[in-house]
């Protein structure tokens, strides 16, 4: 998930051509042409035809998903906020202008978070390892 905020890295994240992959999206993303050239050569020496295009319909579909997104203004619903805070605060999502439509937590849901995330976790570790 780090992978998806911050790039590759030259990591692969566990998916074959990974890293590829994630530059190829952060540049179309970021509109940086040169690098955006040279993933997309990559891809197509690599990988062919058939998974270049792919990989341009994933990136633009979740491009087109965020701006739509954020075109309405969707905020975090109250849920995603307790449980999600502390991720989308160890992966910088704050940064993103998306990120303005939904409020800080005050004092009284950070303690909530963290309340839940210390009983919730747990429970969902342990039952995500029984089979």
């Amino acid at each position: 998930m780090r992978q998806a905020v911050e790039g590759s890295n030259g990591s692969d994240g566990g998916v074959a051509h990974g890293a590829l992959l994630s530059d190829f999206a952060t540049a179309a993303v970021t509109g940086d042409e040169p690098k955006l050239e040279r993933t997309r050569r990559e891809i197509l020496d690599k990988l062919g035809p058939e998974e270049l295009v792919d990989a341009a319909a994933l990136v633009a579909h979740y491009e087109k998903m965020d701006r739509i997104a954020d075109a309405t203004g969707l905020p975090l619903d109250a849920p995603m906020q307790v449980l999600g805070g502390e991720l989308r605060d160890s992966l910088g999502i704050g940064k993103f202008t998306s990120a303005q439509n939904t409020k800080a937590a005050g004092p009284v849901l950070s303690a909530l978070q963290r309340t839940l995330r210390a009983i919730l976790f747990p429970v969902l570790k342990h039952l995500s390892t029984r089979s």
